[in-house]
């Protein structure tokens, strides 16, 4: 031992230890590992390589930093690091870093860094020497906490307890497996989910939450905007204030606003402000012309089916008013009553109907007193066409035996009856008056 005196105040001690190249400094001081180095009151250095400064500090595994009073790296967890109050390296787990008062790392490659940060937490399966812990886990920020292997978890009380889920945040959380929440008080609490905003909450399996206050809250659902909301499941909400009622599945609510109440629907319709209890309602610009039966339909595409349809319906109309007009003429063509003597007649007929005209052109036959053949046809237009009809005229009844005279013989035949009974009446009438 080597004593030198400074002065009446200050004290230096210097201990060498046996071991090679060890330094120990401070009354109780020992450095017993080989390079290693102990510094201050009752501080200790038994691993190799290992380094202790502070009250009562230990660094008990190969290639250790221990600073800080009672602090400590447990034997067998070769290459940890201890920095803070009460701060401690614990197991045979190697590599791992420890900052900050009552900071805990309990597996391999784990990172401690603030008051009372956790990485690490115990598995399902055990040890021969006693419980196995989750490796890799890194925690920073006050009570912070990593508890399965690959868990990383950055800010004040920040958890990301399942494997490889990843909370940076004030009070954020991740505690799905492969979950992933960034911002304060961030929610990611389904397997793959995904919370990025404050106050976002992904809350079923790969649902993912962006925005301020964005709830996803079904599984497969997505949401990005403020405030904006998801509550059904395969369901996407974009845009600030968007919304998914509960229980709709398979819908689209875009831009701000948007509602989607039924299953299957893409909603446009929106409202104006989060109080009002009417919706609005958008356009969809930029649409191309549909193709496939269930494509979309423009205005383009509209407009030219209209055109179509009043095209072909003022055909129809003009069709339909020369047919009229046609139907007129024919209707037109009526023959006189029967006589035996002039059988056949020559008909012509003329209509009209809202400045459409036609002309129709007949021809009637009487076989005989009973029996009649008409035939009638008309001039119409190149859109109307030619119309045509065939008619046949059947009397019933019992015959009268009546001959075949004309009605010009009978006229005469009643005209020379009336003369010979004028002059009977006339005497008749005489005798009348004399009596």
């Amino acid at each position: 031992m080597c004593y030198l005196h400074i002065s009446r105040v200050t004290y230096l001690l210097i201990w060498y230890s046996p071991k090679k190249y060890a330094v120990a400094l401070g009354s109780s001081s020992t450095a017993s590992g080989e390079y290693s180095y102990a510094s201050g009151y009752n501080s200790v250095a038994s691993g190799n390589k290992s380094y202790a400064a502070g009250y009562a500090s230990v660094a008990s595994a190969e290639g250790s930093v221990v600073i800080g009073d009672s602090r400590q790296v447990k034997p067998e967890a070769d290459q940890g690091v201890a920095v803070g109050s009460k701060a401690t390296v614990k197991n045979k787990a190697k590599q791992r870093v420890v900052v900050g008062s009552e900071a805990k790392v309990n597996a391999e490659r784990g990172i401690a860094i603030g008051k009372e940060a956790k990485a690490g937490g115990k598995t399902t399966n055990t040890l021969l020497d006693g419980p196995a812990y989750y490796a890799d886990a890194i925690a920073v920020g006050y009570q912070a906490e990593a508890g399965k292997g690959g868990a990383i978890a950055l800010g004040k009380q920040a958890k990301a307890t399942k494997q490889n889920g990843m909370a940076l945040g004030v009070e954020s959380e991740a505690a799905g497996d492969f979950s992933t929440a960034v911002g304060n008080e961030s929610k990611a609490k389904g397997q793959g989910g995904v919370g990025l905003g404050n106050q976002s909450k992904a809350e079923a399996d790969f649902a993912v939450a962006v925005g301020n206050k964005a709830e996803a809250t079904k599984e497969n659902s997505l949401v990005i905007g403020r405030y904006a909301r998801a509550n059904g499941n395969h369901s996407v909400s974009l845009g600030s204030r968007s919304e998914i009622k509960d229980g709709v599945s398979n819908s689209v609510a875009p831009g701000y606003g948007s509602v989607a109440s039924e299953n299957n629907v893409v909603s446009v319709a929106y409202k104006e402000t989060p109080q009002s209890t009417e919706l609005s309602y958008r356009k969809i610009v930029g649409v191309d012309d549909g193709v496939n039966d269930f494509d979309a339909v423009n205005v383009r595409q509209l407009k030219a089916m209209q055109g179509q349809n009043m095209a072909e319906l003022f055909s129809v109309r003009s069709e339909v008013r020369g047919v009229a007009a046609s139907s007129a003429a024919l209707s037109a063509l009526t023959p006189l009553s029967y006589d035996a003597n002039n059988p056949t007649q020559f008909m012509v007929g003329f209509g009209t109907y809202k400045g459409r005209q036609a002309m129709a052109l007949g021809l009637s036959h009487f076989v005989n007193d009973r029996f009649m053949v008409k035939v009638g046809g008309t001039l119409g237009g190149n859109k109307t066409g030619h119309m045509m009809n065939v008619g046949l005229t059947w009397k019933f009844g019992t015959s009268q035996g009546v001959p075949a005279t004309s009605d010009k013989v009978l006229m005469e035949q009643l005209m020379q009856d009336n003369r010979q009974l004028k002059p009977r009446l006339e005497k008749l009438e005489a005798r009348l008056n004399a009596m």
